[in-house]
């Protein structure tokens, strides 16, 4: 059963099991079980609990590696997202590089992988769009 889990900023987190999930600043957002732990271990919290004051400690050695605060500049272009063709292309790159870190167990492309590969975050209706493409060999 999914929990419902929040941030305090806007985050991303991404698992060792492929899921890449991104936290809107106080959004509650519903989190496979499977993901709940390294998110809460990225900072995340479960909603409706109080936010604890900022720790002004490092951080601990032993943190999930897989997770991080989500760095990426809001967009590339002057407001612009990606287009439908750029995805596509990044896509086609990613699959072609053969890189096992960045798909999936059944060989699709991960959402994290096309994301770093933009510097941007990408809709899913544009990725899903984007897949259909390269399935039809039009990429």
């Amino acid at each position: 059963m999914p929990t419902t889990l929040v941030s305090d900023i806007d985050r991303h987190v991404s698992t060792k099991q492929g899921h890449s999930l991104n936290f809107k600043a106080e959004e509650p957002r519903s989190v496979p079980d499977v993901a709940v732990q390294p998110c809460l271990n990225a900072g995340c919290r479960e909603a409706g609990a109080k936010a604890e004051p900022a720790k002004t400690e490092p951080a601990k050695a032993d943190a999930e590696p897989d997770t991080k605060p989500d760095t990426k500049p809001a967009t590339k272009k002057a407001g612009k997202g990606p287009t439908v063709g750029e995805i596509a292309a990044a896509m086609r790159k990613i699959i072609d590089e053969d890189d096992a870190e960045k798909l999936t167990s059944d060989g699709s492309v991960r959402v994290d992988a096309i994301e770093a590969e933009l510097g941007q975050d990408i809709p899913a209706h544009l990725r899903d769009a984007a897949a259909k493409q390269i399935e039809k060999g039009e990429v």
